[in-house]
């Protein structure tokens, strides 16, 4: 099996790493149109059992959402393998049966653990150009009015309730994983926490899975009962439209009855919420409406029997009924006020982001992405010996290369030292890609054997460890590319500390 192909799709370019995925964008082979896709597989030194698992959940549960009819809000899948084992090991697997329907390869359970590690599942999905609403909400310069995020969140809510009418709940809801397509239309992706939320009897099922990214983590998977999936998500989406409508969060930390802003919530007596209102009112900028406050309280609820029942009763709340009243030409209007908005912030903000950098380039190099068009993108030169799987799409600065990469990191690693006072770095060379790695750790590490291997050393409680890794690559013309990648662990005011670092190497850049 070739390194740069996933069945009759060719990697064209990295686009982004996960903590354990690895996104490229692909062609098809043979394909008059060059359309261009995303291809979603697993790291190399990342396909352990769990990873694999995760990855195969989010196969499975594509080809369950991939029905008749669809919903445009829930990405198309082109084709999948949740095994695309290597040739030398599909010679053994005598048993392994292949179906193919619609262009979707399903291969049977294989529950040789071996095997499994040696796996190299992928799917294939359209290649949104617009990134994902993360970005729209960290660089707008206010919240979005909430004439404009009814329009938005209703069809994030219709792609959720599609979810649920499948049994099937998604457990990892948040800006990041709702990317924006050609014509800004809310796709929802990341489905590798998704589990089922109902039994064949419509019967909800408690889950015992405590997952999900903290910031939206529901209080009862912080306190580790048996949850209702479905109110988890409604919990989740009560988080993003609060980071919508004012670009701030809904508590300090997280859900807990320890945290200082949510506390306030479930600790209200009169059913007024004015202590917490007061608290939220410090930290944002925009003026709610009751409507909203309402809806909102009432999905993050820190009783998830307080929480709506389901998506359908969100759709009617009196809040959604402002846009839902509204005659059909009027919701056209405000429609298309919402998608001028998004793309007002998307024009800002495209020469800033990498992801969308790299989408014109695609198109520049006459790619085109889920609707065909004539227009030109903007050109951009492509980094060059960069490893496939070493690409983080979110943090990059570019320095001048006439610099030496080594005195550059040397001094670089003194000022953080100074600042910061971090207990453990280490850099080491890379000879076959030109390009230096070093870790920046700011908790005190336990003392380890010093020959015990990257796997063992990543064993090690992640409450005791925070590592953040720092790439330096060749680019072209004389410069290089520095690039942030995935954190292990967890410190307060981590961003915080980011953003500093981030500082320090800026001062230090000679463009």
């Amino acid at each position: 099996m070739e390194e740069n192909r996933f069945g009759d799709y060719i990697l064209i370019r990295p686009l982004g790493a996960g903590g354990c995925g690895q996104v490229f964008v692909a062609e098809k082979e043979k394909d008059n149109e060059k359309k261009a896709y995303i291809v979603k597989s697993l790291r190399g030194n990342k396909r352990t059992p769990k990873n694999i698992s995760s990855l195969q959940n989010e196969i499975d549960s594509l080809i369950r959402l991939n029905v008749i009819p669809r919903n445009k809000h829930i990405p198309f899948l082109y084709s999948s393998d949740k095994y695309n084992f290597p040739i030398e090991k599909e010679k053994k697997l005598d048993d392994e049966k292949v179906e193919e329907n619609n262009n979707i390869i399903i291969n049977e359970e294989i529950n040789d653990e071996q095997n499994i590690k040696n796996s190299r599942p992928y799917y294939v999905i359209d290649f949104y150009t617009k990134s994902n609403l993360y970005y729209y909400i960290e660089n707008s310069d206010q919240g979005f009015p909430e004439k404009y995020a009814r329009v938005i969140f209703k069809k994030i809510l219709e792609g959720i309730k599609f979810c649920h009418e499948r049994k099937l709940c998604h457990l990892d809801l948040k800006p990041a994983n709702i990317v924006l397509d050609k014509n800004f239309e809310p796709i929802i992706i990341d489905f590798g926490f998704a589990k089922d939320c109902k039994d064949e009897n419509d019967n909800i099922i408690l889950l015992k899975q405590f997952i999900g990214t903290d910031n939206y983590k529901c209080p009862e998977i912080w306190d580790r009962k048996p949850y209702n999936g479905i109110k988890a998500d409604i919990f989740c989406l009560g988080v993003i439209l609060f980071n919508l409508v004012t670009l701030g969060h809904s508590f300090k930390d997280y859900s807990k009855t320890t945290d200082l802003i949510y506390s306030l919530m479930y600790q209200d007596t009169d059913g007024t919420y004015k202590e917490y209102w007061n608290e939220v009112n410090k930290h944002i900028k925009a003026n709610l409406s009751e409507n909203f406050k309402n809806l909102y309280i009432q999905m993050i609820a820190h009783d998830p029997q307080n929480r709506p029942e389901d998506i359908d009763a969100i759709l009617n709340s009196d809040w959604m009924n402002e846009y839902n009243n509204l005659n059909p030409e009027e919701q056209t209007i405000l429609e298309q006020e919402a998608k001028n908005k998004l793309e007002e912030i998307y024009q800002r903000i495209r020469n800033q982001n990498k992801e969308i950098i790299i989408a014109n380039s695609i198109k520049n190099n006459n790619y085109i992405t889920k609707s065909v068009s004539d227009e030109k993108g903007m050109s951009v030169k492509t980094p060059k010996k960069i490893p496939n799987d070493r690409i983080n799409i979110n943090h990059y600065i570019i320095i001048n290369g006439a610099l030496s990469p080594n005195k550059f990191m040397s001094d670089l690693i003194k000022d953080i030292n100074n600042e910061f006072g971090t207990t453990k770095i280490s850099i080491r060379e890379f000879k076959e890609y030109e390009h230096l790695k070093f870790k920046l750790g700011f908790c005190k590490l336990e003392e380890n054997n010093e020959e015990e291997n990257e796997e063992e050393e990543e064993d090690i409680d992640s409450d005791k460890k925070c590592v953040m890794e720092i790439e330096l690559f060749q680019y072209e013309n004389g410069k290089y590319l520095l690039e942030f990648l995935r954190t292990k662990g967890e410190i307060p005011d981590y961003y915080k500390k980011f953003l500093d670092i981030k500082k320090i190497i800026e001062e230090k850049i000679l463009i």
